[in-house]
């Protein structure tokens, strides 16, 4: 979290440009793959915008697709790297009134 009256650092402003970026890439695509449906509506002249509906949602999961990719991997990058050590611990060595006969 971000302190007031802190700069933020270079690695933050990285981040939120990238997620700025993706967010522009999820508009985009949904606008471009729209316009192509509308251009295949135009040209096979249908009276119901099918292939612009059909286009719009495709474009925009496609889009979405992308961006949940680039918000899961900073979500990762930012984690603490786990040791072997704290993933699989040793098991605990059985004390001598444990132990059978």
């Amino acid at each position: 979290m971000h302190e007031k009256g802190k700069p933020l650092d270079r690695n933050a402003i990285g981040k939120m440009m990238e997620l700025s970026g993706s967010g522009l890439q999820l508009a985009g695509s949904t606008l471009a793959v729209a316009m192509l449906g509308y251009a295949l509506d135009h040209y096979l002249q249908t009276k119901r915008p099918i292939a612009t509906g059909l286009g719009a949602v495709i474009g925009f999961s496609l889009g979405l697709f992308r961006f949940i990719v680039i918000a899961s991997r900073m979500s990762h990058e930012d984690r603490p790297k786990e040791t072997a050590t704290s993933r699989n611990p040793k098991p605990k060595e059985a004390e001598p009134h444990d132990r059978l006969p």
